[in-house]
């Protein structure tokens, strides 16, 4: 199983606008995080993303762009302060690929505690619309890929 753990994309300020939309910035930068994917070749099952604004949109461009054959999801216990060992633990029983979209800090959060067991050592930075491809071996993760839109197909 491979889980790409994803931080949504660059949002407009709150000043600007209260739901926090993606900026125009953000939805160029998740488009090319969904072509970089799309001509990785790498696949997937599901979507989860948080219930945020700017989460279900860069799950949405994700969808659209690369990833249309799969289940999209809005689902509890990925925003910001949600404690990370509930989603720890649905990952461990999960078998599909996976992408989850999310914020910070829960994201490096849990990328520290399926990696290093603890949630405050996390072995990945996440910038808007940048995260990691991590793959499960017989019950320990470990980082596969990193990912972000500085990267080119």
């Amino acid at each position: 199983m491979e889980v790409i753990l994803l931080r949504h994309a660059q949002a407009v300020s709150k000043d600007i606008n209260a739901d926090q939309p993606l900026s125009d910035e953000g939805i160029k930068n998740i488009q090319k995080v969904a072509e970089f994917l799309r001509q990785s070749g790498w696949k997937c099952n599901k979507i989860r993303h948080s219930k945020k604004l700017r989460a279900e949109q860069t799950a949405g461009h994700l969808h659209e762009i690369t990833y249309q054959g799969a289940k999209i999801e809005k689902i509890d216990g990925l925003d910001p302060n949600d404690p990370v060992y509930p989603m720890a633990k649905k990952l461990e029983e999960d078998d599909d690929n996976l992408i989850l979209v999310g914020h910070l800090p829960f994201m490096a959060k849990l990328a520290g505690l399926l990696i290093n067991q603890d949630e405050n050592q996390t072995p990945v930075s996440f910038q808007p619309a940048g995260g990691a491809c991590l793959v499960k071996e017989e019950h320990l993760w470990r980082i596969k890929w990193k990912i972000g839109p500085e990267l080119q197909p």
